[in-house]
């Protein structure tokens, strides 16, 4: 296959680019809870010769490298030693070290938004908690509200982030992409709730003393039948608002549960 980055021809399960070290993240191996992280080498070291083999160590973690190589297909170092990841395979030993030009940055960015997400996750859980306690005691409303405050300023963000690093897979940029214009209209269908909410208790409120003052002077009948109409129109747009509402944060939340396991997949190789 071909490098991302450069289009360099490389192995199909190398981690890095041996031209210029880009990580492929595709090929990160699964973590295994089981194994335990390789010994660092004491000091970085001149690349040396396989007996018998054109091939040479890594400096940094001993892997045969292709003639020709300036970056190492495992671990990203150069062959002066610098960068690499001896540690390679266990990104929770609390001994990750840069991995290749860009390698590092992308493991540290993993690893957080994999712990930002983990974050939103449980602030998600609060909310439809909130959300189930707020229909029998209405104080939860505001803890409902500031969940939902919380979660829609924070997802752009972690969006772009996530973008960034899942870019070489398709289906998971293509559910990135569609996360600010759902987060958007979300904003828009949350302020045309509250407008049509206080329209509907103000109309309600007009439409009981226009009632009231037309039976008490013997007005004409019409009147509480044209206020029904416009009070079932607007509860109508208002019902319509909150399906639309549900139908969006549902697709939010599917978008968010497969990126999340996008983004863990990818932490978890490193």
């Amino acid at each position: 296959m071909k490098c991302p980055a450069c289009g360099n021809e490389i192995a199909d399960d190398a981690k890095h680019c041996p031209q210029c070290g880009k990580y492929i993240s595709k090929n990160a191996p699964e973590f295994n809870a089981g194994e335990t992280a390789a010994e660092p080498a004491a000091e970085p070291a001149a690349a040396e010769s396989v007996s018998g083999s054109e091939e040479r160590l890594c400096p940094c973690c001993k892997t045969p490298m292709k003639p020709g190589a300036t970056f190492c297909g495992n671990c990203g170092a150069s062959m002066d030693g610098q960068g690499g990841n001896p540690y390679a395979g266990n990104p929770y030993d609390g001994n990750v070290k840069s991995g290749g030009s860009d390698g590092g940055y992308d493991s540290v960015m993993a690893m957080s938004l994999m712990s930002e997400m983990n974050t939103i996750m449980y602030w998600i859980i609060g909310y439809v908690v909130l959300s189930v306690l707020s229909q029998m005691f209405q104080f939860f409303a505001i803890g409902v509200l500031i969940a939902f405050v919380y979660i829609m300023i924070k997802t752009p963000s972690l969006a772009d982030r996530c973008g960034k690093l899942l870019e070489d897979d398709s289906n998971l940029s293509a559910r990135i992409a569609k996360v600010r214009p759902r987060v958007k209209m979300l904003w828009i269908l949350f302020a045309a709730q509250i407008v049509l909410f206080i329209v509907v208790f103000v109309g309600a409120i007009v439409g009981a003393v226009v009632v009231t003052g037309g039976h008490n002077s013997g007005g004409p009948d019409d009147i509480p039948a044209a206020l029904l109409i416009c009070g079932g129109l607007l509860v109508l747009l208002l019902l319509a608002a909150l399906i639309a509402d549900l139908v969006y944060k549902v697709l939010l939340l599917i978008d968010f549960i497969k990126v999340k396991d996008g983004v863990d997949r990818a932490a978890k190789g490193y």
